[in-house]
């Protein structure tokens, strides 16, 4: 899959071309960089048996002053402060004792998403895989992607209107949309 390709999970021997990321080949990245500089928001959220704080940073790597912006971005904060333990709250594995965590994306949490991703990394490249038109009419650069062959490239203006396997795509295939 392309996101395979991306992280480099695939044998480099057995693929032609380059990946580029804002013109930088991902092979000339070291692994742990090009790892740590990519995340995934995934359409079924994984949840860890363990406290909120833990899920939302398995690593240490953010204060909890920051959890509190991301969160209040998100607009979570409020749901989250309401919660007698706050950050210390145990969640089960995948969520399972939440109504936090859903089973996927639906239409007013995609709008939120892309709200957040339109303001909050303006200056990221996103790559994202969609079945909704609104969820990338906004995307600077599409890639339509049929049996792991590019099909179609060009903008959503350039898309839209010529192209009958763009709005057929979105009911049978996964696209993938980039925005730049």
């Amino acid at each position: 899959s392309i996101f395979q390709a991306l992280f480099r999970l695939t044998d480099k021997s057995t693929t032609d071309g380059k990946i580029l990321i804002d013109g930088v080949d991902i092979n000339k990245i070291s692994l742990n960089a090009l790892r740590s500089n990519i995340n995934i928001i995934p359409q079924f959220p994984v949840l860890f048996s363990n406290i909120l704080r833990y899920n939302l940073r398995p690593f240490n790597y953010y204060t909890d002053e920051q959890l509190w912006d991301a969160l209040e971005a998100v607009q979570l904060k409020t749901k989250i402060n309401k919660l007698k333990e706050k950050l210390n709250t145990k969640v089960a594995e995948y969520g399972s004792n939440s109504s936090v965590a859903t089973t996927h994306v639906n239409t007013k949490t995609d709008e939120l998403i892309q709200k957040i991703l339109r303001e909050k990394f303006t200056n990221q490249t996103i790559l994202t895989i969609a079945h909704r038109l609104n969820t990338i009419i906004d995307s600077d650069k599409i890639v339509i992607m049929r049996d792991g062959i590019i099909a179609e490239y060009g903008t959503p203006e350039e898309l839209l209107p010529y192209s009958a396997t763009f709005v057929f795509n979105f009911s049978f295939n996964l696209l993938i949309f980039v925005f730049n």
